[in-house]
């Protein structure tokens, strides 16, 4: 009977999916956004975010928009390998998505509104709204 169990056991475990075969192609993407500022990598970075998508911040002297590929750069220049973000909300329809994210960035938290399409596979982000908690 013993070895019986363990025998079931050990397939069990032996079956089990790893975490990485398992990984969900959007929570991937999110993983990839903070690994880039984490690391302060441009390559990573670009490879999320649509060079032509839009990025758009509330600041006091109002809404500011841009291209990622004007702003990326200036995401990298101080990295921060404290950098951590989490999912607040989620949505997924087909091919395209809308994630509510907040950022601990450099010791400010962001609570950014991504919309994202899947295409070829990959998740990009083609447009970004964030607003500053204090």
């Amino acid at each position: 009977m013993k070895t019986s169990i363990a025998r079931l056991l050990t397939c069990l475990v032996g079956t089990a999916v790893s975490p990485s075969v398992a990984a969900d192609p959007l929570d991937t993407a999110l993983d990839a956004y903070v690994e880039g500022l984490r690391k302060g990598d441009l390559n990573i970075l670009q490879g999320l975010f649509l060079g032509e998508g839009q990025f758009c911040m509330n600041r006091q002297e109002g809404i500011r928009c841009s291209s990622f590929a004007a702003v990326l750069p200036s995401w990298i220049e101080k990295p921060d390998a404290q950098a951590a973000g989490r999912v607040r909300s989620r949505e997924v329809i087909g091919s395209m998505a809308r994630v509510t994210y907040q950022l601990d960035f450099n010791g400010t938290s962001y609570l950014d509104h991504l919309l994202l399409y899947e295409s070829a596979g990959r998740w990009r982000v083609v447009a970004k709204t964030t607003w500053v908690e204090k």
